[in-house]
């Protein structure tokens, strides 16, 4: 009996750290993290303060927290995606930045959250997945994952930016061209 008392607790504090992940991009959604206070994330959760800080120290906390499941969901396509080489991790991570949910496409392609989005590339480069695919942790691999965390993530950016690119849904073209750069610099294009 008490191991079902448990695992009530543990769904209950499951779904108020979901509560009030998704208060925050809801949030997110509508107005500048910097405007974001903690009495209008326990209006939209709906939980009290105490509740809201016995979850998470801070806002910042819970978009940690965010940027944590978002990672932790990322690997674990990596895990099952079809092309297993740099071309289907760039796409794969390509189609996270092109995503419909505003609060996601807030959260990757804007200035204010460039840390954020800067912090999960790294992680994600840095990855199982891609240790494998470019041949096994080395010495200098740290330094290759955060080369190609920065170069996709310009590279993602200028297209994005760009006022001729009608079509933003065409990922294969821009993870080819990318994967191409990575893997064999601007020879690679040639």
């Amino acid at each position: 009996m008490p191991r079902t008392v448990s695992n009530k607790k543990d769904s209950r504090i499951s779904k108020t750290d979901r509560d009030i992940k998704r208060a925050i991009l809801e949030l997110i959604r509508k107005e500048d993290f910097s405007q974001i206070r903690i009495e209008q994330v326990m209006q939209e959760a709906p939980v009290t303060k105490v509740t809201f800080y016995k979850h998470f120290a801070s806002k910042d906390d819970v978009l940690e927290s965010i940027r944590q499941d978002m990672l932790e969901e990322m690997r674990d396509k990596l895990n099952i995606v079809s092309e297993k080489s740099v071309r289907g991790g760039v796409k794969l991570l390509y189609s996270y930045y092109n995503t419909d949910d505003p609060a996601r496409r807030k959260l990757l392609n804007t200035e204010e959250y460039s840390d954020f989005a800067k912090q999960l590339r790294e992680e994600y480069f840095a990855s199982d997945f891609f240790i494998e695919v470019c041949g096994g942790r080395s010495e200098t691999f740290d330094m290759v994952s955060g080369f190609m965390s920065d170069v996709c993530g310009g590279i993602y950016r200028r297209w994005y930016r760009r006022p001729d690119s009608a079509d933003k849904s065409d990922l294969d073209t821009l993870a080819d061209r990318t994967a191409q750069i990575l893997m064999g610099g601007l020879k690679g294009l040639r």
